[in-house]
């Protein structure tokens, strides 16, 4: 996990934005107990061993049902995600907050999530006890295959 333990939380609580490019070693990039306020933009590519963008809270690991978890970027926008052939999930089921009809929040500033390739995403997993993430986060899928054809003229 990135700045693993409790004393990296601080450090990295004014982070806007975060970049990682061919980080083969990790595994887990974020753990949901961290509250990294003003962090904006994730841009992770190329991170041939990277399994899980968000982890599960300590809390949680450690049998507390607190369904009051909130999502740990509350000003995050963007979320690229490229080429991470082992990622199998995004996020826990409390990574999101979806309202009583299966639609995001008004809460949530995440305005695009940015992917490739195409068929990567279809075996990427979101959690929910209740809804089919991907389907309620489409409105948001920019894939790069669309953002090229986008530049062309």
């Amino acid at each position: 996990e990135v700045g693993a333990g409790e004393s990296s939380v601080g450090i990295f609580s004014s982070l806007k934005e975060i970049s990682l490019s061919r980080c083969d070693k990790i595994k887990k990039l974020f753990s949901a107990d961290w509250v990294l306020s003003n962090l904006e933009e994730i841009s992770v590519m190329y991170c041939s061993e990277l399994e899980e963008i968000i982890t599960e809270s300590e809390k949680k690991r450690l049998g507390s049902n607190n369904d009051t978890i909130k999502f740990p970027f509350p000003k995050l926008r963007r979320l690229e995600l490229t080429e991470l052939v082992q990622l199998q999930r995004i996020c826990s089921e409390n990574g999101l907050e979806i309202d009583d009809e299966g639609k995001l929040s008004p809460s949530n500033s995440l305005q695009i999530i940015q992917v490739h390739p195409i068929d990567w995403w279809e075996a990427v997993e979101w959690e929910h006890p209740n809804f089919n993430i991907k389907n309620v986060v489409r409105p948001l899928l920019r894939f790069w295959k669309d953002i090229i054809e986008e530049w062309e003229w």
